[in-house]
Order: C-alpha cells, then sequence, then structure tokens
C-alpha cells in the first residue's frame, strides 16, 4: 500500500548558512589582491618600461614616505617643543661635526617666537647669577638680586604669558619646581628665617603653599652665597630655564588662526605627486590606452586603480579646518603609501586589516551567538507546555494530524516489517508466559495428543495477527472517519498528557534538559 501524499505538511524554513559566509563578506570587501607587484616581462621592450615604472614608484614612494614623516613632525612639533629645545641634532661627517637646533629651524615655520617677557627674565636671571658669582657683596650685586626678586613675583602673576598659548600647565610645574626646590634649603637656618617661620616644617609648607616666596627666596644673598653658589646655579640652568624658556609666542594671521606655512612645504610635495599622476595619466589613456574603449571608460578604469592618489591631494583642502583636525586628517596620507608600497611588494596592508576584521567579525559573531543562546534558554525557561498545547489553532491540529499519520504509516509500512522478528519473538515469548499461568492449559497438557498442539501453533497465530494488525491500521489510517477518531484521540491523550506530566515533573525535565544543552553550545561557541 502507497503512503498517503502530505502535500499541506509543515516544512520548517531553511535558516542555515555556511559558517564562512560572513567571513566571505569580508574579503569580498577587503580583498588583498587588488594591487599585486607586476610581474617582470620577457621582452626587451616590456622590460624597459617595467624598469622604468619600478623606479617612478620607488621614487615617488620616498617623497611619499619623507612627507608622511614631515606631516607627522608638524602634526606633533608644537606638543614636543620642549623635547626639541632639550635635544639637538648632531651629526658628524669625518672630523666635522654639524649641530642642527630643530627649534630655531622649524619656529618660523610655525610663526613662534621665544616670549619677550621670559626671555628678559632669563637674560637679567644669568646677569644677576654672574655678579652673584664674581662680587657677591657689591651693591651692583645686590640691586640686580632685588630686581630679580622683583622679576621673579611678575612671573609668577603674570599668568597671561602661559595661558595665550595653552601652556598654564608649564607655569603650574614651574611653581611647583621651584617650591620643591626651596622646601629642600629649609634646613639652613638663613632660609628658613626667611620664609618667616620659626621652625623648618613650618617653612617648608610656607614655601609649598607659596610659589612667590620660593622664587623670591631664590634671588636673595643668603641662598646666593658662595658656599652654595655653584649647586644653586647648576639647578638654574639644568632645571628651571628650561622651563620658564618654554614659553612662546605665536603670531597669528588676519584670518585669527596661528600662522603656519607648513601648506608651503606641503604644496611643494602636492606638486611632484600631481606631476606623477598626471605623466601616468597621459601614458595611460594616451600611449597605453585599449582603442576598442572610450576615453571615459578608460579614465574611469584608471581611476579606480589609481583612486588613492588622489587622497594625497585632499589634505591640501583641508588647510581652511581648525589646526585641531588637521593633523588627523593629513595622516590619510597612509592610504597612498600603503597602496604604493603593496604595489612594490615591500607589505600587504590590505591584508593585514582583511585579517583584522575576519577576528573582529568571528568575535561578534560568537557574541551575537552566546546572546541568543542565552535569550534562547531564557525563552525555555518562561515556556509552558500547557499553554503551547491549549493554544494549538485547528490548522496546527491539523498538521499535528497530518504529522502523526505520516509517522504511523512510516512505522508500519516500513519500520514493522524490518523488525518483526524480534516482535514475535517477544509476542511468541508473552503468550507462551501466558498460557504456562493458565489452569486451562495445565489441565490441556495432560492430554498427549492436544497436549502440544497450542505450542505448534501459537508462532503462525503471532505471526498472523502482526500482519493483520498492520494491514488493518494502514487501512484504517486513511479512513476519513478513523481520521476524526484520532483527532479526538489527540484531544484526549494532550488532556491525559497534560495531566500526568504535570503530576510527574516531566515538563521540568525537559526544560532542564534543553536549558543544558543550549549551555553545552555555547561553551562550545566560546572555545573555537
Amino acid at each position: 500500500m502507497e503512503m498517503p501524499v502530505l502535500d499541506d505538511a509543515p516544512k520548517l524554513p531553511d535558516t542555515a548558512s555556511p559558517p564562512t559566509e560572513l567571513s566571505s563578506k569580508v574579503q569580498g570587501l577587503l580583498k588583498a589582491d587588488a594591487v599585486l607587484p607586476s610581474p617582470k616581462p620577457e621582452d626587451q621592450q616590456g622590460m624597459i618600461e617595467w624598469m622604468v615604472d619600478k623606479a617612478s614608484d620607488i621614487a615617488i614612494l620616498t617623497f611619499a614616505l619623507v612627507n608622511l614623516a614631515l606631516v607627522f613632525f608638524d602634526y606633533t612639533y608644537v606638543d614636543f617643543r620642549p623635547f626639541y629645545q632639550a635635544h639637538q641634532i648632531v651629526v658628524d661627517y669625518g672630523e666635522t661635526r654639524y649641530r642642527w637646533d630643530l627649534v630655531k629651524i622649524y619656529d618660523p615655520i610655525k610663526g613662534i617666537d621665544p616670549h619677550r617677557s621670559t626671555t628678559a627674565y632669563l637674560t637679567a636671571a644669568r646677569d644677576a647669577l654672574a655678579k652673584a658669582k664674581a662680587a657677591p657683596d657689591d651693591p651692583a650685586t645686590l640691586k640686580a638680586l632685588a630686581e630679580m626678586r622683583e622679576n621673579s613675583t611678575k612671573l609668577i602673576k603674570d599668568e597671561d604669558v602661559f595661558n595665550i598659548t595653552n601652556q598654564r600647565g608649564v607655569l603650574e610645574r614651574i611653581k611647583h619646581t621651584i617650591s620643591k626646590h626651596m622646601m629642600a634649603r629649609a634646613v639652613r637656618p638663613e632660609i628658613m628665617t626667611l620664609s618667616g617661620e620659626a621652625d623648618v616644617p613650618a617653612a617648608r609648607k610656607a614655601f609649598y603653599e607659596h610659589s612667590t616666596l620660593s622664587l623670591k627666596t631664590y634671588w636673595t644673598p643668603e641662598n646666593l652665597a658662595p658656599a652654595g653658589f655653584e649647586q644653586e646655579e647648576q639647578w638654574f640652568e639644568g632645571v628651571f630655564a628650561p622651563l620658564v624658556d618654554r614659553a612662546y609666542y605665536r603670531h597669528y594671521g588676519e584670518n585669527g588662526k596661528p600662522q603656519d606655512d607648513f601648506k608651503r612645504i606641503d604644496l611643494a610635495f602636492a606638486v611632484i605627486f600631481l606631476i606623477e599622476l598626471l605623466a601616468r595619466m597621459v601614458w595611460m589613456l594616451g600611449v597605453k590606452r585599449d582603442r576598442t574603449k572610450s576615453f571615459k571608460q578608460s579614465f574611469n578604469e584608471f581611476s579606480a586603480v589609481r583612486w588613492v592618489d588622489y587622497v594625497y591631494f585632499l589634505p591640501l583642502a583641508l588647510y581652511w579646518l581648525p589646526p585641531s583636525l588637521q593633523g588627523p586628517l593629513q595622516l590619510i596620507r597612509m592610504f597612498s603609501v600603503g597602496f604604493r608600497m603593496q604595489k612594490l611588494g615591500l607589505i600587504n596592508p590590505v591584508a593585514v586589516a582583511q585579517k583584522k576584521a575576519e577576528d573582529v567579525t568571528n568575535v561578534i559573531a560568537d557574541i551575537v551567538n552566546v546572546k541568543l543562546l542565552t535569550n534562547y534558554q531564557q525563552g525555555v525557561r518562561e515556556w509552558s507546555l500547557e499553554e503551547s498545547m491549549r493554544a494549538l489553532t485547528p490548522q496546527q491540529r491539523k498538521q499535528l494530524t497530518i504529522m502523526i499519520q505520516r509517522n504511523l504509516t512510516m512505522v508500519l509500512r516500513d519500520v514493522l516489517p524490518e523488525i518483526a522478528p524480534q516482535i514475535e519473538k517477544l509476542a511468541l515469548r508473552a503468550a507462551t508466559q501466558a498460557m504456562e499461568q493458565a489452569p486451562a492449559y495445565q489441565q490441556l497438557k495432560r492430554f498427549p495428543l492436544f497436549g502440544a498442539l497450542p505450542e505448534r501453533m501459537l508462532p503462525n497465530l503471532v505471526g498472523e495477527v502482526l500482519a493483520g494488525t498492520q494491514v488493518t491500521m494502514l487501512k484504517a489510517i486513511n479512513d476519513a472517519e478513523n481520521v476524526k477518531l484520532t483527532n479526538e484521540m489527540i484531544d484526549a491523550v494532550t488532556e491525559s498528557l497534560l495531566k500526568h506530566m504535570t503530576a510527574i515533573g516531566t515538563e521540568a525535565e525537559i526544560k532542564t534538559m534543553l536549558i543544558d544543552l543550549l549551555e553545552e553550545q555555547k561553551r562550545k561557541v566560546l572555545a573555537d
């Protein structure tokens, strides 16, 4: 008997996707082999063109790296200016030594001048130190030290000298440095007396809280006495003077922005890159162009390959932005540098980005999967078997009936014939045990002729019963009245199952099993 066709059987949506689908999308976005080094040709003409192309690439890459280094140097120059003040570049050529002071070379480009107030202060300070060293008790020395005490008060209180260039932190460091220095000198009786306090702890506290008092005390004859003068002079030149020298004045243009002539240097490099780009464009679109394609199509193809060259000209249009934004945007030139290095086969930055993107994508996918599994676990905890069964719609009940019908047919038609020998053995043994316990059978066994008759007929009887049951049930499944009775049976079985499964805790066991399975799946995702 053929199984009935179940056209309206429910089908689950195929939501599965290959595990590498997301990674393949990432690889599609970041193609590491978009630009590869051109192979070396075999013919002489091609070899000459290849060598010229390589030479131009190397030359332009050199200019691009120098330009990128200058952009980074210019972007960080103001922040690192104190470092450049303290360190000079020394280059030895045999016996000749050249010393380059970057601050003096680059300050004019950034419109920076040493601040007049701090320059005058340091000049007067060195003059006073020279007089104190030569003639400590000379009236001219005492007058110079008195003037330095007055100038020190102005230096500490005139905060505009540092605020105008956002160097308030430098002023605070100057205050802390002089206070810390004089606190160490407070153990000397003459210095402690100048603080106006009667003991050392109080004097140290006074110097700590009043940086003006500390700096004024530094410029006293008692502090600069010959016994400790050399140490004080070294501290001034090595610690204090470099801090004061950090103050500078920056010129502003009529547009209200700080003067910055770096764009002129940048423009010179841009001219070189423009010439190189135009030369390539003329060569590819004029000499080597495929004549079967239109000029517009060839230009679009050229731009699609060399689009990163246009990036170098984009920063030139950014100089109208605030200076704080110009520097970071200038660094987008790194894309063009990476393109040229990849074309020469030096690095493959796109492959690195692709690998990182894949790693990030995999991490995000794992996080999403774990979150989904956690949500499923929460859904299992909140799930109610009784509510789900009672909420079945007529269509769902019909689908359930079809499913039962289909599986019963499969069991009776395919599974039962395969396991018939095992069933017959089991049924025969059960029937034999039942007959052994029957009193009538025990009486029948006493007759010589009829005693063995049930044992001989029982195997055939069991086989015929099983075969008849299979045929009968297959016919019954396709009977309309039996389908109706099956629906009624499903309702009755549902009610009975819900009643007894709730009593023995079956629903809780199912929930626990499902939650444990989901938890195991979460551990597998995190372990991969």
